[in-house]
């Protein structure tokens, strides 16, 4: 068995690479627990796992039984450290009978090549249910509302943000004060986070995370934000899901 993380790139921008070897180690963990004694792993590189388990008889889905047992066990583990992103990973699988002139390499090839089988069509998935996302995503970005609201004060400074596809849209007063990169970002978090005073961040993050998670349907807080001029000012921000 070949395993390794889907996306782990865009994890380490946005989350950190923290966060990105938290994801690497649960998937360690989670296929050490799979394989359990009757078998064994190792880290190949990287993200990437092999796993030699051992079967009384061939299964026709072992890829489905093993990759649905990967995906359970790591969502276990993202949510007892309420984590605000999933854990993504593919699989590649080969069965062979045991012998004593098994070829290893060969066999971890051929594993590798399903893994990146899967793996594209994770990523093809993934796309897929993006650009569906976008169209609706674009009719909430560029609702007259957003306008209207985004010129009630020159003092309210307004945003959106589309939880699915990470689509953001950021009023021209925001823009200007406080030195965004532009009208409308894709993943914003990172960008964000910088322009927040350091003492505040973890208040900010910590309020953040509680709504990604589902825990809570609000996001209100206080906290120091760097505008176009370097100085930090005290910002109340708050949203609704």
């Amino acid at each position: 068995v070949s395993v390794d993380l889907d996306r782990l790139k865009p994890l380490n921008d946005t989350y950190g690479h923290q966060e990105g070897d938290f994801a690497i180690k649960s998937l360690g963990e989670a296929l050490k627990e799979m394989v359990g004694e009757n078998g064994l792993c190792a880290r190949f590189g990287g993200d990437e796992f092999v796993a030699i388990l051992h079967h009384d008889k061939k299964m026709d889905n072992i890829t489905e039984v093993l990759w649905n047992d990967m995906v359970e066990r790591l969502e276990q583990k993202r949510r007892a450290l309420l984590k605000p992103y999933a854990i993504r990973t593919s699989l590649g699988v080969v069965q062979e009978p045991m012998s004593a002139n098994m070829d290893i390499d060969a066999l971890i090839s051929k594993s590798d090549k399903l893994l990146y089988e899967m793996k594209r069509l994770h990523h093809e998935q993934e796309d897929e249910a993006l650009e569906k996302a976008q169209n609706v995503t674009q009719s909430i970005l560029n609702h007259p509302l957003f306008e209207a609201l985004s010129e009630a004060s020159d003092y309210v400074y307004v945003y959106v943000l589309d939880m699915n596809t990470l689509e953001s849209r950021w009023s021209k007063n925001f823009v200007s004060y406080f030195g965004v990169p532009q009208e409308y970002i894709l993943d914003p978090n990172e960008m964000w986070i910088s322009h927040v005073h350091p003492d505040d961040k973890m208040l900010y993050v910590d309020d953040i995370r509680k709504v990604f998670c589902g825990e809570s349907t609000h996001h209100a807080c206080q906290y120091r934000a760097k505008n176009i001029y370097g100085e930090y000012v005290w910002v109340e921000c708050k949203g609704k899901v």
